[in-house]
């Protein structure tokens, strides 16, 4: 009788102990969600543009303000509230459309470097050839290009012409064309435009070359390269 008792006991015990168990794992579970969804929820402040900002367009006070927003939904790359005065040195590099929050990635400071010395990578030499209308692809290489670099020769003797064409070099870097340095140059522009002068030195304006069907690539090479562009260049 006294085992009988005893299941009987247990049998009424267990149930509720994980019953109880459930309920209060139940309420831990809700209890996290709702502390998450406050968190998410919690609002935060952000920069946010008050007007459509075209690429280009150097920063100004009237082109943005704080607002709070859910937390979930604050970008990952806005900017804190609190550095609000330095956008004031920024460029957009990207439009910016009314509404949008203020992110790092669409800005750079326009006092950047706009020196040549920075743009030649490590190990590389700047090297400038002349280009037409035809071997520059009518102007459309830009900073940032790469491209072949091809040379005609003559290889005949006296009146007799054996001209041949090689393939010099493949996949070269363009850091300039004329005295455009690309986005560097730009922003430079752009900040120049925005305020009409600036202290130091005026970034390097894109002159038009004395014949106008002609122009300058500067390119980046290695030493040897260097030399045999030289070399074919005269």
């Amino acid at each position: 009788m006294a085992k009988l008792a005893l299941s009987g006991k247990l049998g009424v015990v267990i149930p509720v102990a994980l019953g109880l168990a459930a309920i209060a794992l139940t309420h831990l579970y809700f209890s996290f969600k709702e502390d998450q969804l406050g968190f998410s929820a919690e609002p935060v402040p952000v920069l946010v543009a008050t007007t459509d900002i075209p690429r280009m367009t150097r920063l100004n006070e009237e082109m943005f303000a704080v607002q709070k927003v859910p937390r979930r939904f604050r970008q990952p790359e806005a900017l804190d509230p609190s550095k609000g005065r330095s956008l004031l040195n920024q460029v957009a590099i990207a439009p910016i459309k009314k509404g949008e929050q203020i992110v790092g990635t669409k800005l750079i400071d326009f006092g950047v470097e706009t020196g040549l010395a920075i743009k030649v990578p490590k190990g590389r030499r700047a090297v400038t050839i002349a280009v037409d209308d035809i071997s520059g692809v009518a102007g459309l290489v830009k900073p940032g290009n790469h491209v072949d670099i091809l040379a005609t020769f003559n290889f005949g003797g006296g009146d007799k012409s054996d001209m041949r064409s090689y393939t010099l070099l493949q996949d070269v870097l363009v850091l300039a064309s004329n005295q455009n340095l690309g986005l560097e140059t730009e922003v430079a522009r752009a900040a120049l435009t925005s305020t009409g002068e600036r202290g130091g030195s005026r970034p390097p304006q894109e002159s038009a070359p004395s014949d106008s069907n002609r122009a300058n690539l500067t390119v980046a090479l290695n030493p040897l390269q260097s030399q045999t562009l030289v070399w074919a260049q005269k």
